[in-house]
């Protein structure tokens, strides 16, 4: 029994003896570990490194709050720039659509007047050779190659293909001429309605198919709801007008009075 017990002491001895080497490692230990994380620096020192990089911290975070906005800002500010970008591309195309009208119209500050001049010229030109169709097969008017607005008139039964000067018509190739151009000037009224046409004058220098066919395209105008009203000496027309009046002068006054032809006995200076 005794033996036992001595040999339980050495073991418990051996046991202690590892246990006091291995507390001593542990207190080794821990003083590196002490000294790794302390150094030579004092817990005053280890205070303001704290407070130097808790201000650094706030700085950066500043900073960065600063560069946030900046980025907003730029993000809208390019948001916007794209948006006048779009404006200026619209624009643009819209310059270079009325550029190019610009120059179809002749690029010249007068350009869109002479293109409507242009345009409503060639018009009338449609409008009053449909008229001057019904009033005689002989004559049509075209374009003066010389002059932007210039007319001149052909005569089919002379095989005119150039046409003539309206400066070089005969008094009865006027008065039909100037007659087509009028009816087709209140074709071209639109909406508006012309429905009183006076013809002063000209009678006189037409042939007796001419004022046949002038007093048919009349009448055909007055049967078509226009009032026409006919200004002249010639005797041929007074049977061919139901409703006249008469210029009667009145002796030597220089004064004349309208009256119903009817009334009048003696025969009036004017119809």
């Amino acid at each position: 029994a005794l033996e036992g017990l001595r040999q339980r002491q050495d073991g418990l001895a051996r046991r202690l003896a590892a246990a006091e080497g291995a507390l001593r490692q542990a207190a080794e230990r821990l003083d590196q570990l002490r000294a790794q994380a302390l150094g030579s620096e004092s817990p005053e020192a280890l205070a303001q490194q704290k407070e130097a990089a808790e201000a650094l911290l706030h700085e950066q975070d500043e900073l960065l709050r600063a560069l946030l906005v900046d980025l907003k800002q730029d993000d809208d500010a390019r948001r916007a720039n794209a948006a006048r970008e779009a404006q200026v591309a619209g624009t643009r195309a819209a310059l270079e659509r009325w550029q190019r009208l610009f120059d179809i119209l002749g690029n010249t500050k007068d350009g869109f007047k002479r293109y409507a001049q242009r345009l409503t010229f060639n018009l009338l030109l449609v409008q009053a050779n449909a008229q001057l169709a019904r009033l005689t097969e002989r004559y049509a008017l075209v374009q003066d190659g010389e002059q932007e607005l210039g007319l001149r008139v052909i005569d089919r039964y002379q095989d005119d293909e150039g046409g003539r000067d309206c400066s070089n018509l005969s008094g009865g190739e006027t008065f039909i001429v100037s007659l087509a151009l009028a009816l087709g000037l209140s074709r071209m009224a639109g909406e508006t309605r012309i429905d009183t046409l006076f013809l002063d004058e000209g009678f006189g220098t037409l042939d007796a198919d001419a004022l046949e066919n002038v007093l048919g395209c009349l009448q055909s105008l007055r049967e078509g709801g226009k009032l026409v009203g006919i200004i002249s000496h010639i005797e041929a027309l007074k049977e061919r007008i139901p409703a006249r009046l008469a210029l009667v002068p009145r002796g030597a006054t220089g004064l004349s009075t309208l009256l119903p032809h009817e009334a009048v006995v003696a025969e009036p200076a004017a119809l």
